[in-house]
């Protein structure tokens, strides 16, 4: 009897884990600490606002002024605390 390939049916339920990448210089990462570093690095890059378009630029104001709003609330409300 042939054996087929079978597909989608895997006895190890392990999880795969990265735990290795290349970096810029050609070198591998070398444990999951400097991994996970690289990772963030590169999804989450800094956020400058020097190099903001028009739709981030609003997006700053708008935080600005909900944050200067609740701050003003939560002023006034310890002062009315007392």
């Amino acid at each position: 009897m042939e054996r087929g390939i079978q597909t989608g049916s895997r006895k190890d339920k392990s999880n795969t884990q990265i735990t290795t990448l290349r970096k810029a210089d050609g070198l591998l990462t070398k444990d999951a600490q400097e991994t996970l570093r690289l990772m963030l690095e590169y999804f989450t890059p800094e956020d400058n606002d020097l190099e903001d378009n028009e739709q981030h630029k609003q997006v700053r104001d708008i935080r600005a002024r909900l944050l200067t709003h609740q701050t003003i609330v939560t002023s006034q409300e310890k002062n009315s605390e007392k």
